[in-house]
């Protein structure tokens, strides 16, 4: 599995903080605080996962379809994911 990114830790940050509904406790998520709690480094394994694996099914797109623009999709799709790029304009 690809290494964890900020945007991937910040989000897994944001998923366990959400498990809480005492304010102080949703602050030491979100600061890094418990990154070594169970709950973040599950929400962050969680997040790796389904980004390799989206970008590996895009992956096996490519090729399987005659029509050009539709291979071009699937790999501009796999390329997006192994940069990120969904994470990153969820933090922006």
């Amino acid at each position: 599995m690809a290494e964890a990114t900020q945007e991937m830790i910040a989000l897994a940050r944001k998923v366990a903080a959400n498990t809480h509904d005492v304010a102080a406790l949703r602050r030491y998520y979100l600061d890094g605080t418990m990154d070594s709690s169970s709950q973040v480094r599950i929400a962050l394994a969680a997040i790796q996962a389904t980004t390799e694996r989206a970008a590996n099914l895009a992956d096996g797109w490519l090729g399987v379809d005659f029509d050009e623009s539709a291979n071009c999709m699937a790999a501009n799709i796999r390329d997006d994911l192994l940069a990120n790029a969904h994470l990153k304009e969820q933090s922006a």
